[in-house]
């Protein structure tokens, strides 16, 4: 399966995943605004706003392997469309914002049962 990363910001770990698949075939899928926190709920800790010292050129700049990663722009669950159902066989989750982290535990759920 394939490494995902849920929530990039700046792209320092998803920099890490890449060079550890560098020598697979693997290929790394990022999830993240790249534009900041879009507006928020009262149960989530960041506004709107939040994390906008990002960009789509900057991530793929920190991140490098340009062959191996693959940037899905937009909000989740919204950007899990664009991929297929291919295995996933590691996923670092770390979003923000409320209603993005449910469908992410459900889509774990259903890809380990």
């Amino acid at each position: 399966g394939d490494f995902w990363e849920c929530g990039v910001y700046k792209g320092g770990t998803a920099r890490l995943l890449a060079e550890r698949l560098a020598a697979s075939e693997k290929r790394l899928h990022l999830f993240d605004t790249f534009h900041g926190m879009p507006a928020t709920g009262p149960e989530d800790l960041h506004g709107e706003g939040d994390f906008a010292d990002t960009s789509p050129a900057a991530v793929r700049k920190c991140v490098g392997h340009a062959g191996r990663v693959e940037l899905h722009v937009g909000q989740i669950p919204e950007t899990f469309a664009s991929c297929d159902a291919s295995p996933i066989a590691f996923a670092h989750i770390d979003v923000d914002i409320y209603r993005s982290i449910l469908p992410i535990v459900a889509l774990m759920i259903l890809t380990l049962a």
